[in-house]
């Protein structure tokens, strides 16, 4: 398995194939679609962490929104025929480990309404900050800075 990282404003046509089916509401015209997940792909402070095979074939996907007051992890998504092998817990610590590196004084929050997300937030140190119907809201508070420095 590799994880692909589009960064921020960097969008192809691969990434676009990679994660616009599993987004796309088939109830809904093109036009619709646009409106409702366009903006999602294409945020200028989104990274996305794009999970495949060595064929190209893929496992999944999640990302990150690099936003002024706090890092936000959307939900990370894993094909159902790859489910139950470690591939979110991967792809949930690539994305971890990009946040803490820009993390600086903010807050990193995460939602899911997936148990098993839920399980993979607890076990990499976040504290459940609220649930709301069916959706976690976690939190990891930034780690203590240094002594004699930042």
């Amino acid at each position: 398995m590799k994880i692909k990282v589009y960064e921020k404003g960097c969008r192809d046509a691969e990434f676009y194939s990679y994660v616009g089916p599993f987004a796309l509401n088939r109830k809904v015209t093109d036009e619709m679609h646009d409106k409702q997940y366009g903006p999602i792909y294409d945020e200028p402070y989104a990274v996305w962490f794009i999970a495949t095979e060595a064929n190209g074939e893929l496992l999944g996907f999640c990302a990150l929104f690099d936003k002024e007051k706090e890092i936000f992890l959307d939900n990370c998504y894993v094909v159902k025929e790859h489910r139950g092998k470690g591939i979110g817990q991967k792809l949930f610590v690539a994305r971890l480990e990009r946040a803490k590196k820009i993390q600086g004084k903010r807050k990193i929050k995460g939602i899911t309404m997936n148990e098993a997300q839920a399980h993979i937030y607890q076990k990499n140190g976040f504290r459940l900050a609220s649930k709301r119907g069916r959706y976690f809201w976690f939190e990891l508070a930034p780690a203590p800075a240094e002594e004699g420095g930042k």
